[in-house]
């Protein structure tokens, strides 16, 4: 998972575990002692409660990322390459639309939580998703450049490689799509990758790895695999994708260090006392109640007053910023958890999709499998690839022997996975993981 992943989920562990477990105590004392809860949310649009947004887009992030697994469940009958085909593209659609319901929720419940308004959540859902679109059309344009100079690759010079670019201008025939710039990689790792924007503004990269390794027939279902996310606007969706993601980490990120902020300014206080940084005949670190306290969203208060007097109002308060601390840690933890690993199965099904759509063009599985199982089984490093260009790559380049390789965060579907999808279509045994095993060297992000 990553430190950054176990981090985020241990933050939302203790919130729910102990942070609402005690702002439930918190509220009942607050309600048996005063008769009204501390402070109030108005409501939207048409009268609608806090609650049913929060309720709608969660739904709608949980249907649309458990429809794939439920209905993968009822087929009956042997798919073909068009089956695969139409159900990855629309397990791909559902996987997008549960991301982007998911920043929405996010932003909803921060904007709810600092505007003590439902309508203020409401904006905050639609400005997130607004700004995510944005980005992703603004930035998308230069994208490919940079990820062709990030992975050093070079423009083949006339009359290079002459086997490659038949190959490539065979399948983009195929595919009906003009065909792509070609780009060479100097690196003995045998992998490839496509990136741009549209099928007229694409490049195709391939490593001399993977030219020295494969046969003829195998380069063209790697170039067929690389054409058909061409053709599917895999790089433009992968994009989108990764901005929504973005946005969803940021919102959660930023808002969690905001509200925690006041709470860890005394020990970075203290820690630059420790080292010498600040003269302690300057300033100090006072204990409670010592002025310039931190400010807190106005609260409404409940009809206690007269009976609590200033305790009720202190106990308002401390609610509040339970109520908030709780929020803002759940969000922190699962808001980003829920975003990647959506993204994950994304990319997941635009892999699948695209073998699927390898097989239409070049109508050989046999030598894409062979190709697969070739490069699954190399132990070259490919040096110049990265978490950030790791899901354009044909397999996985970071690999399981890598100290860089966790696998829940993979981009792609394991290769015997791939394979035996490969297999289904011509009738042949899956492979079984022991049969796999010295084949293979399996290949994770």
């Amino acid at each position: 998972m990553g430190e950054g992943g176990y981090g985020r989920l241990g933050v939302g562990l203790v919130a729910v575990f102990i942070g609402i477990p005690l702002l439930g105590l918190l509220v009942a004392w607050y309600v048996a002692q005063y008769g009204d809860l501390p402070f109030t949310i108005s409501p939207g649009p048409l009268g609608l409660p806090p609650w049913l947004p929060f309720l709608v887009l969660m739904a709608l992030a949980a249907g649309a990322s458990f429809t794939p697994i439920v209905l993968r469940n009822f087929r009956d009958r042997e798919l073909t390459f068009y089956d695969q085909i139409a159900i990855n593209r629309r397990n791909s659609v559902l996987l997008t639309v549960a991301i982007a319901c998911g920043l929405g929720t996010t932003a909803y419940v921060i904007g709810t939580i600092v505007t003590l308004r439902t309508t203020g959540g409401l904006v905050a859902a639609l400005v997130a998703i607004g700004v995510a679109v944005t980005g992703a059309v603004v930035s998308y344009r230069a994208g490919d450049r940079i990820v062709l100079r990030v992975s050093g690759a070079r423009a083949l010079a006339d009359g290079e490689e002459p086997v490659l670019r038949n190959v490539v201008d065979e399948i983009a025939v195929a595919a009906d799509i003009p065909p792509p710039a070609v780009y060479l990689i100097d690196d003995s790792a045998p992998n490839a990758f496509a990136t741009g924007r549209q099928p007229s503004h694409a490049a195709l990269a391939v490593t001399s790895g993977l030219l020295a390794a494969l046969d003829r027939e195998e380069l063209q279902g790697v170039v067929a695999h690389e054409m058909a996310h061409i053709r599917n606007l895999d790089s433009r969706y992968g994009l989108f994708v990764a901005v929504l993601v973005g946005t969803t980490v940021l919102i959660a990120d930023g808002f969690f260090q905001i509200v925690t902020f006041p709470f860890r300014l005394p020990w970075r206080i203290f820690r630059l006392f420790a080292k010498g940084d600040l003269d302690p005949g300057s300033g100090h670190v006072s204990g409670r109640g010592s002025g310039g306290g931190w400010s807190f969203p106005s609260i409404k208060l409940g009809g206690g007053d007269s009976k609590g007097g200033g305790g009720a109002i202190i106990l308002a308060i401390i609610i509040f910023i339970v109520l908030v601390l709780v929020v803002s840690a759940i969000v922190y933890a699962v808001a980003p958890i829920f975003a990647r690993l959506t993204q994950v199965s994304v990319s997941r099904e635009r892999e699948y999709l695209a073998d699927a759509s390898a097989v239409e063009l070049g109508r050989n599985p046999a030598a894409l499998e062979q190709a697969l199982l070739k490069i699954a089984s190399s132990r070259e490093v490919l040096e110049v690839a990265n978490r950030a260009t790791a899901p354009l790559y044909f397999v996985n380049p970071i690999r399981a022997f890598e100290p860089r390789a966790t696998s829940i965060w993979s981009t792609h579907p394991r290769t015997i996975d791939r394979v035996n999808r490969l297999r289904a279509l011509t009738g042949l045994p899956a492979l079984g993981e022991r049969d796999a095993a010295d084949l293979i060297v399996e290949d994770v992000d």
